[in-house]
């Protein structure tokens, strides 16, 4: 099924994210957000996932189409566009793991793996978060964990309104990975702990 125009445009203002630059899948576009189901059931942390050809991940665990679904709504879970977006250029430090930090308003550090969509199950809302830090060995943060198994998939079918939000999300990306590389190193001082074997490793590295 196709969204309405309607609900496209909810789908704009909420914001997405395409399939990575490298990914073996066929192009994508997920959007997270609530949803209220044909049966009046209202189901949270779900991802409306439109692409370009039948998807085959496996790791889809909670699935419905988009047909079952009467209304969609922003969810207080998601993390703002912009930090998503920034989720996605985060540099792998070890096999499989890519740190992104961030850090709420009452300064609390909090570290995902990878591209982030959801800010928690519930305790944390995505109006909580302040702003990404860079990711320190030494700082004191709390890992969450939103995993697939507690995320409801919603599939969509892809026209041509897609291309056209897949492209620009894909120039968005890359006009952002300049610019981050800057913002986070002008924070990184504040974050990596002074005194410390890291700290004067980090130093080295910048040429301190």
């Amino acid at each position: 099924m196709l969204p309405d125009d309607i609900l496209f445009g909810k789908l704009k203002a909420i914001g997405g994210l395409p399939a990575a630059e490298y990914s073996f899948s066929p192009d994508f576009i997920q959007f997270p957000c609530k949803v209220k189901t044909a049966n009046a059931k209202i189901i949270d942390l779900c991802l409306l996932h439109f692409s370009a050809a039948p998807p085959y991940q496996t790791y889809f665990n909670r699935i419905l189409l988009l047909d079952e679904i009467l209304e969609i709504e922003p969810s207080e879970l998601t993390l703002a566009h912009d930090l998503r977006m920034e989720s996605m250029l985060v540099d792998e430090v070890r096999m499989s793991f890519y740190p992104f930090m961030v850090k709420t308003r009452i300064g609390e550090l909090l570290l995902y793996d990878g591209t982030t969509h959801f800010v928690s199950k519930g305790e944390v809302k995505g109006s909580d978060i302040e702003c990404q830090v860079p990711f320190s060995h030494d700082a004191k943060y709390k890992v969450v964990d939103v995993s697939f198994n507690d995320i409801t998939y919603v599939i969509g079918k892809w026209d041509s309104r897609f291309d056209e939000l897949f492209s620009k999300y894909r120039t968005m990306l890359n006009n952002s990975k300049a610019a981050s590389a800057g913002r986070l190193e002008s924070k990184a001082d504040k974050y990596v702990p002074s005194n410390t074997i890291f700290k004067q490793l980090w130093n080295w590295i910048k040429g301190k």
